[in-house]
């Protein structure tokens, strides 16, 4: 394998990710891609799971729709990745209401309380490698809603992104929509 655009030319592909070049990545693409990818490259892995709301295969499902600060955090360390899909939202607060406009995916590469620690590969987070540090609060009425399936829904327990997070023009705010743990074996992790 090449360099860093190498391979990620080779996660964005048909074979793995499905990547498009203006809708971006959908979470079940991304959830068979990773798969693919860790069964072709590593022989296998421990676990591949997600918590969110987005349709996802059930294979990886935990059965939880609304993504858990802690399920997210304990997925760093050694032999792991965790990847969070941040919704993109308009805020009516006359109505309590966030509307989605868009989605992004981002790796959280560590944390501390209740800021995660991000690396953003949009355009609009810089164009030289950074940490981010993203301030984090949890919604605690209102709702969810767009035109993307699985929408409307209760925006009660939703971690929302704060300052630090470099948010698309087009949206007030980001919310994590779903998160995908994946973790390597030990063997994968020698191999």
């Amino acid at each position: 394998m090449g360099d860093q655009a190498d391979l990620a030319k080779l996660l964005a592909s048909g074979r793995y990710m499905n990547t498009d070049v203006w809708k971006g990545t959908r979470t079940p693409d991304l959830l068979s891609g990773v798969h693919g990818i860790a069964i072709d490259m590593f022989g296998g892995y421990k676990s591949l799971e997600y918590q969110g709301w987005k349709k996802h295969p059930v294979q990886y499902s935990t059965g939880t729709k609304v993504p858990d600060f802690h399920w997210i955090t304990d997925g760093i360390s050694e032999g792991s990745a965790v990847w969070l899909n941040v919704g993109w939202y308009k805020y009516d607060r006359h109505k309590n209401t966030y509307y989605r406009v868009g989605g992004h995916w981002v790796t959280l590469v560590g944390y501390d309380d209740s800021i995660l620690i991000i690396h953003d590969p949009a355009p609009r987070a810089g164009r030289s490698f950074a940490n981010e540090y993203v301030h984090t609060s949890t919604i605690g009425s209102g709702t969810l809603a767009g035109a993307t399936s699985g929408l409307p829904r209760s925006a009660k327990g939703y971690i929302v992104l704060g300052e630090g997070m470099h948010v698309k023009k087009a949206a007030d705010v980001g919310i994590i929509d779903g998160a995908v743990k994946f973790r390597l074996t030990h063997s994968a992790k020698q191999g």
